[in-house]
């Protein structure tokens, strides 16, 4: 897993750039934008168009400055990418689970949701699931976005 998580960083980080509110030793190794999918809302209202028009989506590589450590933060209807949120600083713990021809995937682990993320740097877009059962809004979700190349 540690030539894999190399591996990742050295693919990602051929497009690295600073982002306000990160630490110097942080990596953007992705920039992905608004997304848009179908989620199933358990509050009755059963499946619907879904997306955050305005949203971002950053895999970061160094999270927090400790080498080989990710996060995925995001800009949406919550928070503040300037503000460095995302899943570490809401206490989730980010892995790396796959790593094969150009696609990575992630998942975001904390005790109300589960994420999983698969970025396709060949594609430049990423498809990612929510599983919310312990938040505000209870639902589970598949979107779309695309990336930066």
């Amino acid at each position: 897993m540690e030539r894999t998580l190399k591996l990742t960083l050295a693919v990602l980080a051929a497009s690295v750039t600073a982002s306000p509110g990160m630490s110097a030793e942080e990596l953007v190794l992705l920039k992905c934008g608004a997304s848009s999918g179908k989620a199933y809302f358990f509050d009755g209202e059963g499946w619907v168009n879904d997306g955050i028009s305005n949203g971002k989506i950053v895999l970061v590589g160094n999270a927090g400055g400790v080498e080989g450590k990710f996060d995925i933060r995001f800009d949406d209807s919550f928070s503040d990418i300037r503000r460095g949120y995302g899943y570490a600083s809401d206490g989730a713990s980010v892995f790396q689970v796959a790593a094969a021809q150009g696609r990575f995937s992630f998942i975001a682990a904390h005790d109300n949701y589960t994420d999983q993320y698969t970025f396709d740097t060949n594609r430049n877009e990423v498809l990612w699931t929510s599983h919310k059962v312990g938040t505000l809004v209870p639902k589970v979700a598949l979107y779309f976005a695309e990336c930066a190349p």
